[in-house]
């Protein structure tokens, strides 16, 4: 069903945009869906054109050996954003249902004339995207063992060349047809299925998190505070003075705190960290910061992108606060909901016994009581606990 708020921001748009937006806005619906009406009859024609297409199709050399699922990531329709772990987690196990052990990413560069979402494109500008795609979701492919390749396909390239006849991932993907998931819910259906292998550090990033720690001295089993600092949706920022005040008692506890700062923000003076250590790297290179996550004690995130990573990889210990915020862009209750969850659920259905999910806001004492159930029902992580057993090349 067309919800009322829908139309009614359609109905704006057309008032501030006029009837040149509208007509772009339908050719982009008929191509990438978003509407009920609208994916039902898309689905229809584009079975009725691959129906008629199948007898002319000339035979065509597959890019991928038979084990292997094609992965569409389009950025003409999905963001470059950290829910990009979810998309690969949910492709591996769509694969693994029909036979494919591996998964090879393509991903269609954007065409920066279709982005209409201003108040996002003033925070993350095209040049800030195209850095996002290579270095959060390219470096995502390579510490997905499942991963078994990618490849960076032009806006204007023929898709259809490379995927015909072949099973793809979104289901019926083609150039006519960008059948995305329209929620999560659809997404966390497949990763429920808990058939994904998910994120895994190398050994090589676990080797220099090591050595970083001996450089530091640090002894103690380490608490990651990972803190969200940006521009866009700043209602879900982290309250930096709370976290500080964990930090001191959890210090006192004989924890040693981390703090991984945004990675927009990481080079902003914030006194308040001035007494912790702050690891920048992590930003910058996430093999490093898959490496410390699962070298830590636990990990704390609130309203991060980047708990995807965290959640999606069976060694991380972590607690992800996720409050329903309603001044949010993208935490309000309807969004929340459209995970799939219930309110008050304390882990993902796909989750390990040791990721926690926490519904708190981020006040010192909501911290600190979600640390303590923490400690009472995981067991102290071992040192050789998380070290990684895969051969790189590098060794």
């Amino acid at each position: 069903m067309i919800s009322f708020v829908r139309l009614n921001s359609v109905a704006k748009k057309i008032q501030k945009k006029g009837f040149a937006w509208l007509y772009a806005r339908i050719k982009r619906e008929v191509v990438s869906p978003t509407f009920d009406i609208t994916r039902y009859m898309s689905g229809q024609i584009e079975s009725l054109r691959k129906l008629c297409q199948r007898n002319n199709d000339a035979p065509q050399n597959k890019i991928v050996p038979e084990d292997t699922l094609l992965a569409v990531y389009d950025l003409n329709v999905v963001p470059a954003t950290f829910d990009f772990a979810f998309f690969l987690a949910a492709a591996e196990t769509f694969g693994k249902s029909h036979g494919k052990s591996k998964v090879f990413v393509l991903f269609l560069q954007k065409n920066s004339e279709q982005s209409d979402n201003e108040s996002y494109l003033a925070i993350v500008p095209e040049d800030s995207q195209q850095w996002r795609l290579n270095n959060m979701l390219v470096q995502l492919s390579q510490l997905y063992p499942a991963c078994s390749g990618y490849g960076l396909l032009p806006s204007n390239a023929k898709v259809d060349n490379f995927i015909q006849n072949q099973l793809v991932y979104p289901a019926g993907y083609s150039s006519t047809y960008k059948s995305y998931p329209k929620n999560y819910a659809e997404i966390f259906e497949l990763i429920d299925k808990r058939l994904f292998t998910g994120f895994s550090a190398l050994k090589t990033g676990i080797n220099y998190i090591q050595q970083w720690m001996n450089s530091n001295n640090i002894t103690g089993q380490m608490v990651v505070i990972t803190l969200r600092n940006y521009g866009y949706d700043e209602t879900r920022n982290s309250n930096i003075d709370e976290w500080v005040k964990f930090a001191h008692w959890v210090k006192n506890e004989g924890f040693t705190p981390i703090f991984v700062p945004d990675t927009d923000s990481c080079w902003t003076s914030a006194k308040e960290l001035e007494h912790f250590i702050v690891f920048i790297e992590p930003c910058w290179n996430l093999g490093l910061r898959m490496a410390i996550y699962e070298q830590a004690f636990m990990n704390f995130f609130y309203s991060n992108g980047t708990s995807a990573i965290g959640s999606l990889n069976k060694k991380i210990r972590l607690i992800a606060m996720n409050p329903v915020i309603e001044d949010s862009t993208h935490f309000e209750a309807d969004v929340v909901n459209s995970f799939g969850l219930v309110s008050g659920q304390r882990r993902y259905n796909f989750a390990e016994k040791h990721q926690f999910l926490s519904w708190k806001q981020d006040t010192f004492e909501n911290i600190r009581d979600e640390f303590l159930e923490f400690v009472g029902s995981v067991p102290p992580l071992e040192k050789s606990e998380n070290v990684d057993k895969r051969v790189t090349c590098c060794e």
